[in-house]
């Protein structure tokens, strides 16, 4: 029961369902607050709340004790004879079989091995050892182009293998049923260039390695048959008497007798007598010497392209490589006004470099270790400003060289120190120019995914960030120039505000100005509409400023479907009070069917004849003009579960407003609940049960109630009074 505080004067109207509902009315005079009665008994165990989180797992607890003995296992295989032994059949544990100790006869040596070349092997193909894996031998396809691929060649397979299949390979005696199509019996077997194959007669030529596998006993597509007996070839430096490892071109061998070797030797290591050259001697006494010699008849010098006659007081002639320096006219004055190239050397003027089409101007070529700079930009200080460093990236404004150890961009850009008000640097469009200022793609890019327009806009395809990793900007202000308004136009969803785990952070701020007069925060429709928000002093509003669709005439109805029905309004000139996906109770129609509450599929219409059509079932053909349609209420609170309170309005210190008022469309306070929870009506109350308590505050004054239905002309005809 709740009580209804009643002032004197007020007028309480209780409507009931018949005119034998009883109705007990109880009134008071509330006097002095009598002392607290003692506790009443404790109330009924209330519903079990839900399950909380699960909490952390616990330590792992001590080990169990040892668990029984298993099962004995296979044993070994039963049979067999005297003499014979236990061999295992395949890799497979117990997978075992007795055979005889005594070999008789053999035709054929194998290996077992498994297929380490990741692709599937085929029987006859020849193969090398590639790995080990375990305790198993890989192998791979052999072939003469190399080394690697031929030197470790150990037989033939002797049937398919897949990848990392297990299987044997034929290192010598007789393999059947292969493919020998193409050789003739008696041939001799070669490993192929390709990978895996074979060739007849002869081994592949040179550079390819020779390796021997066998000969062919039987050919045939099918049922052919080798014997197998492989045999590698050496290189001249695998020999046990040669030492020629890595050779130069031009190399020769020579027997050294005190190492038993031939080993590789330069040509110009080797000495030749003179008495081991045909004709050397005879030739040579025909020769005149250097030393003093005589000559008759005309004398021809013996100049070569690069020397020169240089004659000596004495009158004799030589031959020089070069020409003194100060025996060359005016050449050492000439070289004084030159500049040395391998020297620090500072020039004046203006120095012009002029290549020709194809040729670069200028290269500066860093020291092979060096660590200094290799060009520098200077003041007359001479103080550094810009320059490009010993891994050729390019700096300005330092005043010491950018290493590579602390500099990874291609490009820096320093402010000087001390010039607070120099720009750092300077982009500036052309007079005509309508590119961008400046762009960052990425490394395959045609579009830029950051960009400073023509204008200085900055434009971002991705998100802002700042420099930690997966964090957001701190704080960033994006104004509109002409507005002060920043706009998002998101592509899926929207804006979104994350704390990233800092408990003590605000998410989001909203700071009026100083006069604020307009909304914080707005929600509208696409077209603009209000739908509600955050007023300048921080209320929460819901809806329009003023209450629409409530109690709205319809003027007439048209039937679609059996689940398809339109209906036209025309008393409201606001456009479309109806959205799509709302839901309207529509009532007061002639025709029962249209009656209830439907979800609207379509609006449209036209000042004085708006229309929105909804999807319901069970429609009828009936025609009908009149009727009703209200929307649902602006806000609607659902508690989250048995025991939580659905909606708490509570007061400030000192409170002397209002905690919640009901208002009529114009603004006047039709009922309220007061500062001390008091609740307070202008009008009429109406309780929809069959009881209801009065309880009269003050002393004096009159509680009346009326049955709706009677006329009030009459007291104590379906009246009932009660006066203090």
């Amino acid at each position: 029961m709740t009580d209804v505080v009643v002032t004197a004067g007020d007028t309480v109207e209780i409507t009931v369902g018949a005119p034998t509902v009883e109705i007990l009315v109880e009134a008071s005079v509330m006097g002095p607050a009598g002392p607290t009665g003692a506790t009443g008994p404790t109330g009924p165990i209330g519903s079990t709340g839900p399950t909380g989180a699960t909490g952390a797992t616990g330590s792992t607890g001590a080990t169990g004790p040892t668990g029984a003995t298993g099962a004995t296992g296979p044993g070994v295989a039963t049979g067999g004879t005297t003499g014979q032994v236990l061999t295992k059949v395949s890799a497979t544990d117990y997978d075992t079989t007795w055979s005889d100790t005594l070999i008789t006869a053999a035709t054929q040596v194998h290996m077992y091995v498994k297929n380490g070349a990741g692709v599937a092997l085929t029987k006859g193909q020849p193969v090398y050892i590639s790995g080990a894996s375990g305790t198993n031998i890989l192998v791979s396809l052999a072939g003469a182009a190399s080394e690697a691929t031929s030197s470790k060649t150990i037989g033939l397979l002797e049937q398919d293998l897949a990848i990392n299949g297990l299987g044997y390979v034929a290192t010598e005696g007789l393999l059947s049923n292969i493919d020998t199509a193409g050789a003739t019996a008696g041939q001799s077997v070669w490993l192929s260039a390709t990978l895996g194959g074979k060739v007849y007669g002869a081994p592949p030529a040179e550079p390819n390695h020779a390796v021997y596998l066998g000969v062919v006993t039987k050919a045939n597509g099918s049922t052919g048959e080798i014997t197998v007996k492989v045999q590698n070839g050496y290189e001249l430096d695998e020999l046990h008497d040669v030492s020629a490892g890595s050779p130069t071109d031009g190399d020769l061998l020579k027997y050294v007798s005190s190492t038993g070797l031939w080993t590789k030797s330069a040509q110009s290591t080797l000495s030749i007598g003179q008495s081991q050259v045909t004709n050397l001697t005879s030739d040579l006494a025909l020769k005149a010497p250097k030393a003093s010699p005589v000559f008759t008849g005309s004398v021809t010098t013996p100049l070569t392209t690069a020397g020169y006659v240089q004659t000596s007081s004495a009158g004799v002639l030589s031959s020089v490589a070069s020409v003194a320096q100060a025996d060359v006219s005016g050449l050492t004055t000439a070289l004084g006004l030159k500049a040395a190239l391998t020297a620090d050397q500072t020039f004046t003027g203006t120095q012009t470099l002029v290549p020709g089409s194809a040729i670069t101007p200028l290269i500066v070529r860093a020291h092979s270790s060096g660590t200094a700079n290799i060009l520098t930009a200077q003041s007359s200080t001479p103080t550094v400003l810009a320059g490009i460093n010993n891994i050729g990236q390019v700096f300005t404004g330092s005043t010491a060289p950018l290493q590579s150890s602390s500099l990874n961009a291609q490009l820096s850009v320093k402010g000087p120190t001390g010039t607070s008000a120099v720009p750092i640097a300077i982009f500036e469009q052309g007079v005509t120019g309508t590119g961008n200022l400046s762009e960052w793609r990425t490394s395959g890019g045609t579009t830029p995914n950051v960009a400073v327009t023509p204008t200085g806009d900055f434009l971002t395809n991705n998100q802002l960030m700042r420099a930690s990793t997966g964090s957001a900007f701190a704080s960033i202000q994006l104004l509109d120039a002409g507005t002060n308004k920043t706009i998002f136009y998101p592509a899926s969803a929207g804006l979104e505000i994350i704390n990233a785990g800092v408990s003590g952070m605000k998410l989001a701020t909203f700071r009026s100005a100083g006069n604020q007069s307009a909304d914080l925060i707005q929600h509208q429709k696409t077209d603009g509409t209000v739908l509600g928000g955050y007023n300048g002093i921080g209320q929460i509003y819901s809806g329009p400023t003023t209450i629409k669709g409530s109690g709205v005439n319809i003027t007439a109805v048209t039937y679609t479907s059996a689940t398809v029905v339109t209906f036209t309004y025309g008393t409201v000139s606001t456009a479309n009070l109806v959205a799509v996906g709302q839901l309207a109770t529509v009532d007061n129609t002639s025709n029962l069917t249209y009656r209830g509450t439907w979800a609207v599929t379509e609006i449209g219409g036209s000042s004085g004849a708006w229309t929105f059509k909804v999807a319901g079932s069970g429609f009828t053909a009936t025609a009908s003009t009149g009727g009703t349609f209200a929307l649902p209420a602006q806000a609607n609170i659902t508690a989250s579960s048995a025991g939580t309170v659905g909606l708490v309005v509570k007061g400030v210190a000192s409170q002397s407003a209002n905690l919640q008022e009901w208002q009529t469309s114009s603004g006047s306070v039709g009922s309220r609940v007061d500062a001390n929870g008091d609740f307070i009506s202008n009008g009429s109350f109406y309780a929809a049960g069959t009881r209801i308590l009065v309880q009269q505050v003050n002393s004096g004054g009159e509680i009346r109630f009326d049955r709706q239905t009677a006329a009030t002309a009459n007291p104590g005809s379906n009246q009932a009074k009660i006066y203090f």
